[in-house]
């Protein structure tokens, strides 16, 4: 639903879900984007994207670092974050001598405040790489890395360096991402870094350096003594393997992840591990497999004593059957979920599951079972009184309905929140989203505009308005719009959508 950011401002975006195990495969699918290099950038629209910069580090600027956002945090912290994203733009057109200035004022803002976490810094790195901009992207990396070693980010090191080291991995800097890897006291973290090296440098078409990778998170491996954590490594170490045409000791490694799934005792962790793996499976073309698994997921899944938890872990199944297109697999999980969804006796949760279930239809392609269940799921949580947690849940319904293309309904969920709470600008923001992604400016705007003025969410909403402006190359009609904000914070958001959108452009 939110994340913290790197800086302590609250945000929508799932980034720290890189902190969990559902955090693992989405860390992954984030640094798989390759960024646009700067050979594809026309001269026009780098003295465009340069102009912007320069308009958006003069916006920032406006700001007094003791000003406070409201419902968030000191202005310092979202200038360091909005640097740190501009950074990251200018990467991904290789002017790599802007970037160390803009990350260098980034650590400015923060001096004598807090540490600026590596993670932003990092991702950097590993943006500058993917271009590729060997050269930056060394610098960068050995910054991040620098960051990573000190004392105050130490609780957050082992999950940032993984980073580091698939980014070394992939300039081909192979001794210095083996450096980064040993830096990771965490088995677990290291074993990971390692597989996500291997596949860096398959990418490559370089089978023997992966293996080198391979190798080394296979003799890290045998340090842990988690089972979940075994399970989660021997998956990305197997995963690796097949992808560097090992194929057949690929698959055995995955046999041992499944030997370590079934041996893990809590049961929800067992659930979780094993839904993993079998889209791991289907990841690699080994469909069968991966239904088995799945299977066995279902069948475990049952038995949870507790509605609630069986209803969960089902949907969960059913959505990663859903992103591997096992519509038939869908379908079955589904309805026992909903079976157990039905007799969940909090109207609560009752009202989330049956939501969650709906999302999962309409990813499926299943609308119209999708509706009916997103509109039991609104007829329980309008039943509620409005607390946190039902008004929770309508702020994710009216998501749920903008997504499945029904911002009119949407609406109305979102006027049935409490006007007092904030879920309700997470409503008309998430709306405003989907209205983008469809090309509905106008009502973009509209919904824009009913998010509360103090909102430090109408900053996010205009950085995604004008960076689908600019990627569908109407770059003046976002420029103009830009300009006529009157709150900073709106204005730098709307700048950095901007360069995001003509670099995509």
């Amino acid at each position: 639903m939110r994340r913290q950011s790197t800086s302590g401002c609250v945000t929508p975006q799932p980034l720290l879900k890189v902190l969990t195990i559902f955090g693992l495969s989405l860390l992954m699918f984030l640094l798989q984007a390759s960024p646009s290099s700067s050979a594809e950038i026309a001269p026009v629209t780098l003295n465009q994207l340069r102009s912007i910069w320069q308009r958006a580090n003069d916006t920032i600027d406006v700001m007094e670092d003791t000003e406070f956002v409201e419902g968030c945090c000191p202005a310092w912290a979202w200038k360091s974050d909005w640097l740190m994203d501009l950074a990251k733009v200018q990467a991904r057109t290789g002017d790599s001598a802007t970037v160390q200035k803009t990350i260098q004022r980034a650590k400015q803002v923060i001096e004598g405040k807090r540490s600026l976490r590596p993670l932003q810094v990092a991702l950097v790195g590993y943006a500058q790489a993917s271009i590729p901009d060997r050269e930056g992207a060394i610098i960068t990396l050995q910054e991040a890395l620098n960051l990573a070693q000190q004392p105050d980010v130490e609780r957050i090191r082992d999950t940032v360096l993984p980073t580091v080291v698939r980014g070394y991995a992939r300039v081909g800097e192979v001794a210095q991402a083996l450096s980064a890897a040993d830096v990771i006291r965490d088995a677990f973290w290291k074993a990971i870094a390692l597989a996500a090296a291997a596949t860096e440098r398959v990418q490559e078409k370089e089978s023997q350096t992966s293996a080198v990778f391979i190798t080394h998170a296979l003799e890290v491996y045998t340090q842990i003594t988690n089972s979940r954590d075994q399970a989660t490594a021997l998956r990305a170490i197997g995963v690796a393997q097949i992808k560097t045409d090992a194929a057949v000791v690929g698959v055995k490694t995955l046999e041992r992840a499944l030997a370590a799934a079934r041996s893990i005792s809590d049961l929800t962790h067992k659930v979780d591990a094993l839904t993993y793996l079998g889209s791991d499976y289907l990841e690699v073309q080994m469909s069968n497999e991966g239904r088995r698994v799945w299977a066995e997921a279902v069948k475990m899944a049952k038995q949870f004593e507790k509605e609630q938890d069986k209803a969960d872990r089902l949907w969960r199944i059913a959505w990663y059957e859903a992103r591997h297109r096992e519509f038939g697999m869908v379908n079955v999980a589904l309805q026992d979920a909903y079976a157990s969804a039905t007799k969940i006796e909090d109207p609560a949760f009752k009202a989330n599951a049956v939501l969650e279930i709906g999302k999962v239809y309409a990813i499926a392609g299943q609308a119209s079972l999708a509706w009916k269940r997103f509109e039991e799921a609104e007829r329980i949580a309008l039943a509620l009184s409005q607390d946190f947690l039902s008004v929770s849940i309508l702020m994710e319904l009216a998501k749920a309905q903008a997504d499945a293309g029904n911002t009119m309904k949407a609406i109305q969920t979102a006027q049935s929140i409490d006007g007092k709470a904030n879920e309700k600008n997470y409503a008309y923001f998430f709306i405003s989203l989907a209205q983008t992604k469809a090309g509905d400016f106008e009502g973009a705007l509209r919904s824009f505009h009913a998010i509360a003025n103090d909102s430090y969410l109408k900053a996010e909403t205009t950085q995604e308005i004008a960076k689908a402006l600019s990627a569908q190359g109407d770059h003046d009609s976002a420029y103009t719009w830009a300009n006529s904000l009157s709150s900073p914070r709106e204005r730098v958001g709307a700048f950095l959508g901007m360069a995001e959108g003509l670099v995509a452009h």
